[in-house]
């Protein structure tokens, strides 16, 4: 349903590593799940088909920056119907929209961590975004995660209903190759 904007807004959280320089995602290790409330319940869903391009160098963060997109049709709720559903003309509109994309247009300094703000587009809406975000070393890889908000309404996907809520949260998890 609307999970699957929240996937494409944790592609664009899904920058890179430590140095400047042009990288590419560790997709095993990356993540873009969402969860919404519906009817008085908890609906948590995945996408699975992302890419992206970014660019990340904390020391020069105006050279830094994110391009991602994501299929729509890989969307997962782990219900059937409810996924064909999503996919239909009452949410996603997947045959005519089949992609989400993400932009960044700046990435700078928030506190301990960073604040990525670009356009997120899905249907034919696109919106400015801006989504915190922290860097994790592990021993191979660093993971960027971040978390936000999003009104499913603002994107066209659903009505108004006092059943589904309209707020999608999202959450994005980007490894990166570590460089020396």
């Amino acid at each position: 349903m609307r999970n699957r904007l929240f996937l494409l807004l944790l592609l664009g959280l899904c920058f890179t590593a430590q140095l400047a320089f042009s990288q590419t995602f560790i997709k095993d290790k990356s993540t873009v799940t969402f969860r919404i409330k519906n009817a008085g319940f908890w609906v948590n869903g995945s996408f699975s088909d992302f890419s992206m391009q970014a660019q990340f160098n904390p020391a020069s963060l105006s050279g830094s920056g994110l391009s991602g997109s994501l299929s729509v049709n890989s969307i997962s709720t782990n219900n059937k119907k409810r996924d064909e559903h999503l996919l239909s003309e009452d949410y996603f509109e997947a045959e005519q929209f089949p992609t989400i994309t993400l932009t960044s247009s700046t990435i700078t300094r928030a506190g301990e961590g960073y604040l990525w703000q670009g356009t997120l587009k899905i249907k034919e809406t696109e919106k400015s975004v801006s989504i915190p975000f922290q860097v994790e070393e592990k021993a191979d890889h660093l993971l960027l995660m971040g978390e936000f908000t999003i009104n499913r309404i603002d994107y066209g996907v659903g009505k108004k209903s006092w059943l589904m809520n309209q707020k999608v949260y999202i959450q994005l998890q980007c490894a990166v190759p570590k460089t020396s």
